[in-house]
């Protein structure tokens, strides 16, 4: 048989709030982030909404955080985001495709989109400024993933 004892004490928790005041806004760091944007047209003139895709502006992660698996988690809540049906509810079409561009001198960052499914559609000449370098347009057709 065994007993069970009932505490009397209760623990309160509070959630701090956050203002630039704040002792805890100063103490927490940002080790990294992504940038996308969506909805953006992809087809021509006067039906150029009828194929919406989304575009990765940014990801970036401070050096000491890399190979931790963090970025490949901030790449797939990004997609989940584009392609969730949340997405397809507020603009009542799907996303068709994601995009990215990459320097092609950052192989790490491509193996890892690579994985992810994206695949290198062209070089885009001199689109990185100081040091000047070429990029890689780098798309996710999700559908032909399965991601959807």
């Amino acid at each position: 048989s065994s007993s069970s004892s009932s505490s009397s004490s209760s623990t309160t928790t509070t959630t701090p709030r956050l203002s630039p005041s704040s002792d805890l806004s100063f103490r927490e760091k940002v080790i990294g982030f992504g940038l996308m944007r969506q909805p953006i047209p992809l087809g021509r003139g006067k039906n150029r909404w009828d194929r919406l895709g989304a575009h990765i502006d940014n990801i970036a992660l401070l050096p000491a955080y890399h190979s931790r698996g963090i970025g490949k988690a901030i790449l797939a809540r990004l997609i989940s985001c584009a392609m969730s049906r949340e997405n397809d509810k507020l603009h009542g079409k799907s996303i068709h495709c994601i995009t990215l561009h990459v320097r092609v001198s950052n192989a790490k960052a491509i193996g890892l989109y690579q994985k992810m499914g994206f695949e290198v559609v062209n070089v885009v000449e001199r689109y990185y400024r100081y040091p000047d370098e070429d990029a890689y347009t780098m798309k996710l057709q999700p559908l032909l993933y399965g991601m959807k």
